[in-house]
């Protein structure tokens, strides 16, 4: 097209035709009667461009190497580039029409293509897709997987639908202190300029939170309003509202006909009586999966997100990487939030999708799907879900260290980890918890409730020997033969207190005072530093660490560690840590799902790089016999907790770990 108008304009006009700067206009005047020129980069800022009359210079750009190509074109000048400078612009001008591809089928209206926003989202159809989805289903849920950009589907969904009103956000508190303010302060100013969100939480005395949420409902009654939108972000703290109900679940009201409800701590009631345009939860699977059909037997958070109001019109987004947590069944409490007109009764639901049975004590229990198919049918307007692999291909897949279980296997070698021996102090103080767990439960005097609760202690003796202190509290102490795998694996990825390794390391427990015996060890001992996160660490400290280690420098251009220690809950949702290349996890709660939020702290699309997974465990104790066990069954060590049944499955574990 470039090519043709050059032609015309300079038939037309019978001179040269010049696109570039002055300095190229007498350029051409100077030079036009030669046949060749050579352009060639001398630096990162300039090009040279020589011919038999000399050389000349100019700025280093696309745009300038481009117009010098055309102008000499125009001219009659054949014009040969430096072979590096060629390719470099044949990937640029692909590039640049690929830009304008992307430009000319741009298809939302309420967010131009050339802002922030509109340019993160022309990258990556999916997230497009997921925008268009929301829009058109109205009450979504999102469960890509960790690291897909879900936040930012559902910013570009409340600003393509265009909705106006007041937007309410509940997220757990480390994302709904840091995360989303830092995502809305990201994408909105352009699109939104006039938009205002407000945090309610965080370090506010409980003064300023009422402020606060008499400042939202000011806006909402449109006092003070400017922009269309005010975005409300609160942790679901705020939200543990208990409405009273009667002996058959129904609600009751007072003598002016309204619902009576009890807020719980810091709840506010207040946040009721706003009519929203549209709600976001993120993370979920913490709040709303799980919930049963009485509403007394509903969490305080769960109750109160079901009495918030929304427009008729208005959109709801259910946010998770994990919304079954673990069993399939837990997903009735988002659809019913979704839909509590399709989704009213929890056991007629159950009963459509799933086996039900009676244990021991004649209690229903929830067995297996039924039919997959019939499953994802009913919830493909509702839930739209896309992997890693689906969207992203060029990330390699995540790879897991260690040795199969049972290598001399052909076809089923079993679970993947890396099987440590215990010795010493910690093998026999395992051994002697083992046994009297096992009597206990033999003996008829360890309650199903206690199950539970030995099964957690006898995974903390397989991490670290230690001893049991007042209120049966675990305190770990040394030797350890996790802790000396830790550092036969730093010393080969050359972390030794010495300076920058050659690669970043995520250490994952679900026990903090294992989080904080190591870290101590690190750094007082082998002068090791690391940062440590856990659910103490502050939101501040917490947005420190995660830019300092992305960086890989502090705020002063110091050196900082190569190693995070982090709690597995506390730092498995709203981190990004993909400058680590390694992930190990010393432990695994009850919820498989929970560490695979850890693993996706370092494998995301923002950085295409390869990560490996290790998966510490502690031959013939707990750690080995609850891997062989769900990797048979494909079930979740949460069972244990179903009455006898689950006491039975215990004797097992227990049998196989001693």
């Amino acid at each position: 097209m470039q090519k043709k108008r050059v032609e015309k304009e300079k038939k037309e006009n019978n001179s040269p035709v010049v696109l570039g700067s002055t300095k190229m206009a007498k350029w051409i005047s100077a030079n036009k009667l030669l046949e060749s020129a050579y352009l060639k980069r001398i630096s990162k800022t300039q090009l040279e461009l020589s011919s038999s009359n000399g050389t000349e210079r100019f700025p280093f750009s696309y745009d300038e190497a481009r117009h010098i190509w055309l102008d000499c074109q125009a001219v009659g000048i054949k014009l040969r580039f430096e072979p590096k400078l060629k390719e470099w612009l044949k990937a640029e001008t692909a590039k640049h029409d690929n830009y304008e591809r992307r430009k000319k089928e741009w298809e939302f209206e309420c967010i131009p293509f050339e802002s922030s926003l509109g340019q993160a989202l022309s990258h990556r159809n999916f997230q497009r897709q997921g925008v268009e989805f929301a829009i058109q289903n109205k009450d979504i849920l999102i469960a890509d997987e960790a690291g897909l950009g879900k936040t930012l589907e559902a910013i570009g969904a409340i600003v393509e639908a265009n909705i106006t009103g007041s937007i309410l956000i509940v997220a757990p508190k480390t994302a709904a202190y840091v995360t989303w303010p830092a995502e809305l302060a990201r994408w909105l100013p352009e699109v939104a300029p006039y938009d205002e969100w407000i945090i309610i939480g965080g370090k506010m005395t409980q003064l300023e939170r009422v402020r606060e949420v008499k400042r939202v409902i000011r806006w909402d009654l449109g006092k003070g309003r400017i922009g269309p939108r005010q975005w409300v972000v609160v942790s679901p703290n705020y939200l543990r509202l208990k409405p009273k109900v009667d002996y058959r679940g129904r609600f009751v009201y007072d003598d002016n006909g309204e619902k009576i409800i009890k807020p719980v701590r810091e709840a506010f009631p207040a946040l009721l009586t706003i009519d929203w345009a549209a709600i976001i939860v993120d993370e979920c699977h913490q709040t709303l999966s799980g919930a049963a059909g009485e509403i007394k037997n509903q969490s305080a958070q769960r109750q109160g997100l079901g009495l918030l109001s929304i427009q008729e019109n208005g959109l709801r987004i259910a946010m998770s990487g994990t919304p079954f947590r673990g069993k399939h069944e837990n997903l009735w409490g988002t659809l019913n939030w979704l839909r509590p007109n399709d989704f009213r009764a929890y056991w007629s639901w159950v009963y459509n999708h799933f086996w039900v049975y009676q244990d021991y004590n004649g209690v229903r229990q929830v067995g297996g799907l039924r039919d997959e198919k019939k499953f994802a049918e009913e919830v493909k307007n509702l839930m739209i879900r896309r992997t890693k692999a689906e969207v992203a291909p060029e990330l390699p897949q995540k790879l897991y260290g260690g040795t199969p279980l049972w290598p001399n296997k052909k076809d089923d070698q079993g679970p993947v980890a890396v099987w440590l021996e215990m010795f010493g102090p910690q093998k026999k103080s395992y051994e002697s918890m083992a046994a009297q767990a096992m009597a206990e439960l033999e003996g008829g005097t360890l309650m199903a409730n206690g199950v539970l609760a030995e099964m957690v202690r006898l995974k903390q003796f397989a991490d670290s020997h230690g001893f049991i202190g007042a209120a049966d509290e675990f305190f770990p102490n040394f030797p350890s033969n996790k802790f000396d795998w830790l550092l036969d694996f730093f010393e080969d990825r050359g972390i030794d207190g010495n300076g920058p390794g050659e690669s970043k390391v995520i250490v994952a427990s679900q026990f903090t005072k294992i989080i904080n015996l190591f870290a101590k060890r690190l750094k007082e001992k082998l002068s090791i530093p690391c940062f440590v996160l856990t659910g103490e660490t502050n939101e501040k400290e917490r947005e420190r660490i995660q830019r300092e280690f992305q960086r890989g420098r502090s705020e002063d251009g110091g050196p900082v560690p190569d190693v995070v220690l982090l709690n597995t809950k506390a730092g498995g949702t709203s981190l990004t840590l993909d400058a680590a290349d390694d992930v190990v996890i010393l432990d695994q709660t009850f919820n498989s799902d929970d560490q695979l939020q850890v693993e996706d702290r370092a494998h995301r699309i923002s950085r295409v790089h390869h990560v490996n997974i290790w998966y510490l465990a502690s031959q013939n104790s707990i750690d080995e016999s609850i891997a062989r066990h769900t990797y048979r069954m494909e079930t979740s060590i949460k069972k244990i907790l179903d009455g006898e049944r689950g006491m039975d499955f215990a004797k097992i574990l227990l049998r196989d770990a001693m």
